[in-house]
């Protein structure tokens, strides 16, 4: 569909396929006649648009719903240029529009499938999150409260003592585990994530993941060795 305007960003053109589409008349159409069958919630933007542009001589693209000869409204695809006269001045705009209704109710369509899509998921989410906070809690609590008894009914330095503080530091690492879970909902949901800087034994925590690892490949030898950097100026 081609129309065109002059200086006046009236429109003075429209060929046979935008009258066939609209199933008005030229005469109809002719100056702003054409803006009658644009659907009253794109009008405002629409003509802003257009005159924004006409008026600093620049090319334009939109997407307005433009009724049909049916009377049924449809997306339409429209791009308009400046164009000139045979001595390079100025005489108005030239432009074809496109019927992309199936295209842009498929995106509609595709948005609002997203859009439920990602509504299940963070339902999903929060169902999880209450798993985590609550169901994974009280298990937790249960195993540190036995591992806790096992310290206290071994000896210092047996092997029962060694699993019992293994269990507790596990029980540990999961707990930090679930609090980061909820952390990251209580970002996801714009609260922040909150940041408590601490002094960390890097030693110690190394020693801690070795143990681990020592009991469960019990056939492997594992060793580590640290070397203790202090910053400039540190005795």
């Amino acid at each position: 569909m081609i129309w065109r305007s002059g200086l006046d960003a009236l429109c003075d053109y429209f060929n046979e396929t935008w009258l066939a589409f609209t199933g008005r008349t030229l005469e109809q159409e002719m100056g702003d006649g054409w803006a009658e069958g644009v659907h009253p919630d794109d009008l405002e933007r629409c003509v802003a648009h257009y005159l924004d542009h006409f008026h600093r001589q620049e090319p334009f693209e939109m997407e307005y719903r433009l009724r049909r000869h049916d009377g049924v409204y449809r997306w339409i695809f429209d791009r308009g240029v400046p164009f000139t006269d045979d001595t390079e001045a100025f005489a108005g705009f030239i432009g074809s529009c496109i019927d992309v209704d199936e295209r842009r109710r498929a995106q509609e369509a595709q948005q609002h499938h997203n859009q439920e899509q990602l509504a299940v998921a963070r339902d999903f989410e929060k169902w999880i999150l209450t798993i985590v906070s609550h169901d994974i809690r009280d298990p937790l609590g249960t195993i540190l409260l036995a591992a806790r008894r096992l310290q206290d009914i071994s000896e210092p330095l047996g092997p029962e003592r060694k699993h019992a503080d293994i269990v507790e530091r596990g029980v540990h690492r999961i707990q930090h585990i679930v609090e980061d879970l909820l952390d990251l909902a209580r970002e996801r949901e714009g609260a922040g994530i909150p940041i408590d800087p601490k002094p960390m034994d890097m030693r110690g925590a190394c020693r801690q993941i070795i143990d681990e690892l020592e009991a469960i490949a019990q056939d492997r030898q594992i060793t580590s060795t640290a070397r203790l950097i202090l910053p400039c100026g540190c005795a």
